[in-house]
């Protein structure tokens, strides 16, 4: 007897089934899927894992869109648009791609670039990282600085609960 793999939404959704039971996911918040956006995976993951994030990985994209999109021109504007640190440059590297062929834009505007995944520079994630330790450490401070005591909030009310 012969078993084959087909790549559907039943089969794909048994699968996450049985890994979701394996991995003991009882709440799907906090858990991200990487997959090369095979047929019936992503309803597979809507059906078992609905809040969880899923990407696909930007290389097999690349793989579909140059199927039809061929090139190394838009080869090299797909993959600056997916190395876009920032929306405002992700959208000129969009608009850029339009320039070069509107019909391989539409077909990657219709892909939601939250969901690619790509590799982040060191430098940058360094970067995004400094940025909100220090939004945080700004915050904690504003915070502190409405307190009206010498100490902070939380020893002062340990000391409170001690004398009372």
């Amino acid at each position: 007897m012969q078993c084959e793999f087909m790549e559907t939404r039943e089969s794909w959704t048994w699968f996450i089934d049985l890994l979701a039971k394996d991995v003991d996911i009882v709440n799907s918040h906090g858990w991200a899927f990487i997959s090369d956006k095979q047929k019936g995976l992503p309803g597979a993951f809507e059906d078992i894992v609905p809040n969880a994030e899923t990407r696909f990985c930007v290389r097999h994209l690349w793989d579909n869109f140059n199927k039809t999109y061929k090139g190394k021109v838009l080869r090299d504007q797909l993959w600056t648009c997916a190395r876009a640190t920032n929306v405002a440059c992700f959208k000129y590297q969009m608009e850029v791609m339009k320039t070069l062929d509107s019909n391989a834009w539409k077909w990657l505007a219709e892909k939601p670039p939250t969901q690619w995944t790509r590799d982040m520079p060191i430098i940058t994630m360094l970067e995004m990282i400094r940025c909100l330790l220090m939004r945080r450490i700004q915050w904690r401070r504003d915070k502190m600085s409405s307190w009206p005591h010498q100490i902070c909030k939380l020893t002062f009310l340990t000391m409170c609960n001690k004398k009372s």
